[in-house]
C-alpha cells in the first residue's frame, strides 16, 4: 500500500512538471517574435533568422506534441494505479464488510431459531395441555426401542404416576422410515397387564374386534373415573 501511494506520487509530479513545460512552450508560442494578427513582415529568401524561427517553431510543435502524448501516458497511468489501490481499499473493506455482514447474519440466525424454539415448544404445551382438557390423557412424544416410535398417555384420573398406557408405531419394514399413517399398536406396560386383568373386555372388544381405540381410551377414562369417585 506504501509503494502504491509513493508511486502516484512520483506520477503526479511528472505530470506537474510535463504540464508546466506544455504551458511555457505554449507561451513561447504565442509571446515570440511573431504576431499574425497585427504585424507585416517582409522577409528575404533564405533568410537565416526565418529559417531559425521556423526550425524553432516546428521543433517547439514537436516537443508540444511529445509532451501531449506524454501528459496523456501520465494520466493513464495515474488512473490506473488510482484504480489499483482504490480496489485494494475496496477489497478490504469488502472484506470488513463481508466479515461484519457475517457476523449479522449468524446472529440474526441464532436469534431467529431461538425464537422458534421457544414459539414451537410454547404451541407444543398448548396443544398437550388442550388434549389433556379435551381428552382427559396427558400426551407425550418419545422415540421407543429398536423401530418403533412411541405415545404414551396418563389419565387425568389415574390412581399412580406410572399408570400409562403406551402405543407404538412399528417399523415393520425395517427401512428406519416410521409410518405415522399406519395402525397404532398397544405396547405392554404394567397399566395395560393391569387393565386386562381387571376388565379384560375393553381389549378384547374395543381394540380387537372393533379395532377402535379412541373408544378404547374412552372406557378407560370411565373405569379409572368411577374408580376415583366411587
Amino acid at each position: 500500500m506504501h509503494q502504491e501511494c509513493a508511486r502516484n506520487l512520483k506520477l503526479e509530479r511528472a505530470l506537474k512538471r510535463a504540464e508546466s513545460q506544455l504551458g511555457a512552450l505554449g507561451v513561447a508560442i504565442s509571446t515570440g517574435e511573431l504576431a499574425p494578427g497585427t504585424s507585416r513582415i517582409l522577409h528575404m529568401r533564405d533568410n537565416p533568422a526565418a529559417n531559425a524561427f521556423r526550425n524553432r517553431h516546428e521543433e517547439l510543435q514537436r516537443r508540444i506534441k511529445e509532451l501531449g502524448l506524454e501528459n496523456a501516458h501520465l494520466k493513464e497511468r495515474l488512473q490506473s494505479s488510482r484504480g489499483q489501490q482504490d480496489a485494494g481499499s475496496l477489497n478490504c473493506i469488502r472484506d470488513g464488510q463481508t466479515s461484519s455482514s457475517q457476523n449479522d447474519v449468524e446472529t440474526k440466525h441464532n436469534v431467529v431459531n431461538q425464537r422458534m424454539k421457544e414459539m414451537f415448544k410454547r404451541n407444543v404445551d398448548q396443544f398437550k395441555h388442550a388434549v389433556q382438557s379435551l381428552f382427559g390423557y396427558e400426551l407425550f412424544f418419545a422415540p421407543g426401542v429398536k423401530n418403533d416410535y412411541r405415545v404414551r398417555l396418563r389419565s387425568t384420573y389415574a390412581e399412580r404416576e406410572e399408570d400409562v398406557l403406551e402405543f407404538a408405531w412399528i417399523d415393520t419394514k425395517s427401512d428406519g422410515k416410521i409410518d405415522v399413517a399406519s395402525q397404532l399398536q398397544l405396547m405392554s406396560t404394567s397399566f395395560a397387564l393391569q387393565l386386562q386383568r381387571d376388565r379384560p373386555s375393553l381389549m378384547g372388544v374395543y381394540l380387537n374386534r372393533f379395532n377402535s381405540i379412541p373408544m378404547f381410551l374412552g372406557e378407560v377414562t370411565r373405569h379409572l373415573f368411577e374408580a376415583t369417585t366411587s
